[in-house]
């Protein structure tokens, strides 16, 4: 498992900076980011602090230098532009290594080099701590399925409120919540009513507007993305069970949500579902929820694992050590597979 991580820019750990809200993190991503252009080039004293703050968070965070540096690729062209910038530049020229530089270009090149150094690393560091896919663990009863409706307006609280991204789930914002939470069903025919693949697909976008060309890029867009655009024709009863669910995750994908709700994604496929499926959930740019009491399956998928149990959330934290604990897990009813052990970390 911890090999799988090698190449994705999460770096599942339990820390401080980690357990950060993940909106705190971004407005303090962003913060950091204006202050850092907005001072001016010549103060390098400023940089230099700015330098120990994120050396401290990325401390703080337990990310190795080699863990950032690997994902800094993204500066390259700023680093090639900035040293070009002292030959090419005109004025007053001084000899650097026997190399005659412009005094300008210089500045300018320290100026673009240390503010896109610093700004590439602020925003790594959030990333870095913030998982993009979590899991929902519980008994039979737990209030799983429950909580999930209650995610994008399904079902509504008697008691107490339910925020998503500090905005409430009320009647007023329901179009807005159901457009940044997609929930996809346990049983896909729940989710597939239209004649053809193509208009179960543009269902969801065109209720939220889009319409012509932009509906049909969106409709393509999300079937590319789950591997079935050439069945964009195809009546969806005509599909196996497994080409369903992936139909039913290019619904909600087609109106482009910030959270995808999945209740139960990997019930009734074969392995080979299974790993398509998964392959699709990696590859996606967006917050992950799963429900699910596949736990290998989960392990894979997820890096933070969340207990429900009596309608309360009784841990939370990274998922080889949830499910790790033998003891937690059996006073709320969950056990791992026969043969199946797990170490955390």
């Amino acid at each position: 498992m911890a090999g799988g991580h090698t190449h994705q820019l999460y770096r599942p750990l339990d820390t401080a900076v980690h357990r950060l809200p993940p909106h705190c993190k971004l407005v303090a991503m962003i913060a950091f980011t204006l202050v850092v252009v907005a001072t001016d080039r010549q103060r390098f004293a400023a940089f230099g602090l700015y330098a120990l703050i994120l050396g401290a968070v990325a401390l703080l965070a337990r990310l190795p230098a080699a863990f950032i540096l690997r994902r800094m690729v993204v500066e390259v062209p700023f680093v090639a532009f900035a040293v070009a910038l002292p030959f090419l530049s005109e004025g007053e020229r001084i000899s650097v290594l026997g190399l005659p530089m412009s005094v300008d270009g210089l500045l300018a090149a320290w100026n673009i080099l240390a503010k896109a150094t610093l700004g590439v690393i602020a925003s790594i560091l959030p990333a870095a701590t913030t998982e993009p896919r979590a899991l929902l663990l519980g008994p039979n009863g737990a209030g799983k399925t429950t909580l999930v409706m209650h995610l994008n307006g399904i079902l509504t609280p008697g008691l107490g409120t339910v925020s998503v991204g500090g905005l409430p789930v009320r009647r007023e914002n329901l179009r807005e919540i159901r457009r940044r939470v997609g929930l996809v069903f346990q049983d896909p025919d729940d989710q597939l009513f239209m004649p053809t693949v193509g208009e179960d697909v543009a269902f969801g976008p065109a209720n939220l507007g889009l319409r012509g060309q932009e509906l049909n890029r969106c409709v393509n867009a999300a079937l590319e993305q789950v591997g079935l655009l050439h069945l964009i024709d195809r009546p969806p009863h005509h599909l196996s069970f497994g080409q369903r669910r992936r139909v039913a995750v290019a619904t909600v994908l087609a109106t482009r949500p910030e959270i995808l709700v999945l209740d139960e994604p990997s019930s009734n496929l074969d392995p080979a579902s299974r790993r398509e499926l998964a392959d699709i959930l990696r590859g996606l740019d967006v917050t992950v929820l799963m429900v699910t009491h596949g736990l290998p399956y989960a392990l894979e998928l997820c890096e933070r694992s969340l207990i429900l149990s009596g309608g309360t959330i009784v841990a939370d934290g990274p998922s080889r050590r949830i499910l790790a604990d033998a003891t937690l897990l059996a006073q709320h009813r969950l056990e791992l597979p026969y043969g199946m052990a797990v170490t955390g970390s």
